[in-house]
């Protein structure tokens, strides 16, 4: 009876963590595709495609974490673990040894954060503040997608949506 208890315990404590996280940012199966285009030397120059892909969840430093692979940038780590909380999506950066913020859905125009932990042996920079210039809605596909526009000091703009 008491293994029964502790297993049922254990099972609303996971059940009432997991109901805690709202938004799964990265789900199981997920891809996302992007390209880098690389023009400085040495060769070869051009565009790099990469598929980033969501292999499975995990538990990673105390958190219930998706784990992503073929990553491609020298600024996280590969694989990288990330994690949803609320509106925000936190990833572990190897350097600070600590998770980071990477995305807050719940910031408007004008906003900022900063997301801190970066690894680069190309710039001086560890962080990387992130400004929110726009904000609009799409549909793709069945969805009605929440998509920002981002102001950093290292690209004019990037996006990223949200469902």
């Amino acid at each position: 009876m008491k293994k029964l208890i502790l297993c049922f315990s254990f099972f609303l404590f996971w059940v009432s963590f997991l109901a805690g996280q709202t938004l799964d940012f990265a789900p199981v199966g997920a891809k996302w595709y992007y390209s880098i285009y690389d023009f400085d030397p040495p060769p070869p120059y051009g565009q790099f495609p990469h598929v980033v892909e969501v292999v499975g969840k995990e538990l990673y430093q105390g958190k219930i974490c998706s784990k992503l692979v073929n990553i491609g940038l020298e600024t996280v780590p590969d694989p990288l673990y990330v994690y949803t909380q609320n509106d925000s999506v936190f990833f572990y950066s190897l350097l600070s040894e600590q998770f980071e913020l990477l995305y807050d859905f719940g910031a408007e125009i004008g906003e900022s954060w900063t997301i801190g932990g970066l690894a680069s042996t190309l710039t001086d920079y560890d962080s990387l503040t992130v400004l929110v210039d726009g904000i609009s809605l799409m549909n793709f596909a069945a969805y009605r997608l929440k998509c920002f526009t981002f102001l950093t000091p290292c690209y004019p703009t990037n996006g990223v949506m949200k469902s």
